[in-house]
């Protein structure tokens, strides 16, 4: 059988789009209003290391560059001179 797997940091869903409308990452196309697709990395000082807004529903930043990203994630604070607040 499947085993599912939680990840070991925490991951935001928005079935409500609250949080996608707040951050401006809304948009209307045939009168249907739809999230971006998007994917955030935020390190546990609040540091945004990764904000990457798709062009379209399949476009996915490529999964060795997420982890190059996590792995920053996991330095401590002042290690990254590229991150961003």
């Amino acid at each position: 059988a499947e085993q599912l797997l939680a990840p070991p940091f925490p991951v935001l869903l928005d079935p409500r789009k609250e949080v996608v409308s707040r951050y401006g990452l809304l948009t209307t196309e045939d009168g249907i209003e739809q999230p971006l697709a998007s994917t955030f990395v935020i390190d546990k000082q609040g540091i945004v290391r990764l904000k990457y807004v798709a062009q379209d529903h399949g476009d996915r930043p490529p999964n060795a560059h997420l982890l190059e990203i996590l792995a920053l994630a996991r330095r401590p604070a002042g290690k990254d001179e590229t991150a961003q607040k």
